[in-house]
This record gives C-alpha cells, sequence and structure tokens, in this order.
C-alpha cells in the first residue's frame, strides 16, 4: 500500500524576527512530520507523527529506495536527513544529520540522480514586505543543490547556488523542480514559472 508523508506548524508571526536574528529558537519548534500509510479501501489509512520538535518544516521529500527523508527546516536554516526504519507495516524515523543552508528554505525535491533541489528565500523580511506588496518589494530568488555523492559526505556546507536572483525575473522562489536538463523553479506571489538550464 501507498505511504504519504505530511507536515505541519505553528505559524507564529511574532517568532519569526527573532529567529531571523538568531535568537528565540526556542520559538516555533511545534513543527511535525507525519507518516501515514493508505489501506485498500477508504477507512483503512493509519497515520502516525514521526518527528516533532522542528523549526518551521516546510518541505518534505523521500528518496527514490524509500530509504531516506529529506525535511526543510526554514527556521533553522536547515535540510534535515532521515532514516527510515520499516517494521511491522509502520515507519519510525532515525535522525542522520542536518546539512546547513544559506537561507530560510522552503519546498525540496529530488532529481531521479538523487540531486535535493531546494528553493531558498535569503531575505525574510524582505520577503514578508513582498507577501503585503509584491510589486512594490521584490523578494530575491534562490535554488540550492546538493549532490547525490555529497549527501554521503560530512562536510557541514555542501550546497552550491544554482540560481540567486535580485527578485526579477522571479521573486521568492519557495520550489524548485528537475526535468531533464531544464530546472522549473516557482514563486509565492508570483505568476508563471522560471525555466533554467542546469
Amino acid at each position: 500500500f501507498a505511504s504519504v508523508w505530511l507536515w505541519d506548524w505553528p505559524l507564529l508571526h511574532w517568532s519569526w524576527p527573532l529567529q531571523a536574528m538568531g535568537v528565540g529558537h526556542w520559538a516555533g519548534r511545534g513543527g511535525f512530520v507525519v507518516w501515514c500509510s493508505l489501506g485498500p479501501k477508504p477507512g483503512d489509512e493509519v497515520c502516525k507523527v514521526v518527528a516533532e520538535g522542528m523549526a518551521m518544516p516546510n518541505g518534505v521529500e523521500a528518496s527514490a529506495d524509500g530509504k531516506r527523508l529529506y525535511v526543510t527546516q526554514s527556521m533553522a536554516k536547515n535540510v534535515v536527513e532521515y532514516k527510515i526504519v520499516r517494521s511491522q507495516g509502520s515507519v519510525t524515523l532515525k535522525r542522520s544529520r542536518a546539512i546547513a543552508l544559506n537561507g530560510f528554505c522552503d519546498n525540496i525535491s529530488l532529481s531521479k540522480e538523487g540531486h535535493l533541489y531546494i528553493a531558498c528565500i535569503n531575505k525574510l523580511f524582505t520577503f514578508l514586505l513582498h507577501t503585503h506588496a509584491p510589486a512594490l518589494f521584490r523578494c530575491p530568488a534562490q535554488v540550492l543543490r546538493i549532490k547525490a555523492a555529497a549527501q554521503l559526505c560530512d562536510a557541514p556546507h555542501v550546497a552550491e547556488v544554482l540560481l540567486s536572483g535580485d527578485g526579477e525575473p522571479l521573486s521568492a522562489s519557495t520550489g524548485a523542480a528537475v526535468f531533464g536538463s531544464t530546472m522549473l523553479v516557482g514563486s509565492s506571489h508570483d505568476t508563471g514559472i522560471l525555466a533554467c538550464p542546469v
């Protein structure tokens, strides 16, 4: 039967500025990840919380082989790698490591080669202004890539910058995915999708 990964976090606007300045990391750590097993018919679903105390989890992606789970924590500025342990029709997560990122990262995707693509916003206050007046305040867009080989090493900073823009032609990147030799980047408020060669 199929499995589904979900995430959530309590929206605490007042804690964002504190965390952005590197203080008050205790605030907003109510985020969690849920695993659900879908049964053969409606009502057979089984769901359970598999990770708690996260600092605004904002993207979840499982590896193609089903052995690893990656979760971006926007306020902790990292992506956490978990080993997925399966037993008796259920799963638990064993935290492997956290990979530091240089921005407030959002959604994450895995390419067929196993590379992680992570959309980030590296200026949080500009993003908050952008959400209220998108045409007036353009927010830088950034996409990071962590190559499959780099995921296996213990280097603290293994992310490479693939896209770093000033808000034009795309502002506030929130998702990136690769199809063939093209990377597609989406935004929180802009219409359309940016297509870039990789």
